[in-house]
């Protein structure tokens, strides 16, 4: 088994979360009327740069775009924000170590 370098790690682990966040997303429930629109936040900017560059590949990568253009037909307005780590904002460090909890399950079959 190989081990990832951290940043790596953490970089693999954003674009999971990315994509099985995007998949609860048909779970919310809104009135009739209301609007669709949803914003990913997140800390790690080469996750987003790489979403949105076409020339990337990766099956991963891929996935995530398929659950945008998923929810794009349903009417969805998916928006991502990048923010500045560790900067002070109340409960980063635990949603960092849940995202990485729930990265580890899913690597092995995403990847």
């Amino acid at each position: 088994m190989c081990r990832l370098h951290d940043r790596s790690f953490s970089i693999l682990a954003g674009k999971v979360t990315i994509l099985r966040t995007l998949e609860q997303i048909q779970n919310i429930q809104l009135a009739e009327d209301a609007e669709k629109i949803v914003v990913v936040n997140r800390e790690i900017k080469v996750t987003l740069d790489t979403l949105r560059n076409r020339n990337k590949h990766y099956t991963l990568v891929g996935n995530v775009r398929k659950e945008i253009k998923r929810l794009e037909d349903q009417q969805w307005r998916i928006h991502f924000k990048w923010f500045k780590s560790h900067v002070g904002i109340q409960g980063n460090e635990v949603a960092d170590r849940l995202a990485k909890e729930v990265a580890m399950d899913d690597i092995g079959e995403l990847v």
